[in-house]
């Protein structure tokens, strides 16, 4: 219910935004809503994601485990994984409104916008991103910090698959890929909500402006600036191979014998 609101009033807000700019009044609440909605969901939307990304990483044994693993406790994963997702999407939700409120301003400027216009668009959005980059590294830490926990709780799990045969480089192999499915998840759904939202505040703001006298409105197209979007995706690079330093040592620093004699 609370998704469909803010859907709702986010959907109402881009048709609003075509005749005046104060559609953004409508879609903002609507984006907290559905944004809101997505966050007490998380447990719903995450695992199928998580569940298509482990198909990416083929049939083996290691893969397969790796994927089992991230969906054991849909709940916990689904939690790691939204915190990421959060900071993506509001990174990219940025910079594509930004980007596609200045090719707007450009157009209907006649193909060339003040300079202090658009400089003052740019700084709006750089700063903003700051921020949210900010509380995306936060985020990352988290992540890291519930990485670790989880591969401590399951250490006579990984001593049990040693002594079955997994040698040391495999197990380590188990853990970046559990690590990699939840960042490169995060990282799908990020972009997919960040360029959704930042296209509909940019439509909703700039629907109504007039890119030729006899034009009715205008539809924003999203622009997914390169820049942005290659720093999101080496900081989730970054994250995964962080996030396995410590979860790998903990792993595979315990012998098999001792780590099963532990109640």
């Amino acid at each position: 219910m609370l998704g469909a609101s803010g859907v709702g009033l986010l959907a109402l807000g881009v048709v609003v935004g075509l005749s005046s700019p104060y559609g953004v009044l409508i879609a903002f609440p609507g984006g907290l809503l559905s944004f809101t909605a997505l966050a007490l969901g998380a447990h719903l939307v995450m695992p199928p994601v998580l569940r298509l990304i482990g198909r990416l990483f083929g049939r083996s044994a290691v893969a397969r485990l790796a994927a089992e693993n991230a969906l054991r406790h849909p709940e916990r994963s689904s939690r790691m994984a939204i915190a990421l997702v959060m900071g993506v999407a509001l990174v990219m939700m940025f910079a594509v409104a930004g980007t596609s409120a200045i090719g707007v301003l450009v157009a209907s400027a006649g193909g060339e916008a003040p300079p202090e216009m658009t400089a003052g668009f740019t700084g709006f959005t750089t700063v903003m991103m700051a921020l949210v980059a900010v509380c995306g590294v936060i985020a990352a830490i988290g992540v890291v910090d519930q990485l670790a926990l989880g591969v401590h709780q399951r250490r006579r799990e990984f001593a049990l698959l040693r002594a079955l045969g997994l040698s040391s480089r495999q197990v380590r192999l188990v853990v970046l890929l559990e690590a990699v499915h939840l960042v490169l998840a995060s990282l799908v759904v990020g972009i997919v909500l960040g360029t959704a939202y930042g296209w509909a505040g940019a439509q909703a703001v700039l629907g109504s402006v007039k890119l030729t006298p006899d034009a009715a409105a205008t539809l924003v197209w999203p622009v997914i600036p390169p820049i942005p979007l290659i720093v999101v995706i080496a900081a989730t690079v970054v994250v995964a191979l962080v996030a396995t330093v410590v979860p790998t040592r903990i792993a595979t620093r315990t012998s098999p014998v001792a780590a099963l004699a532990q109640d």
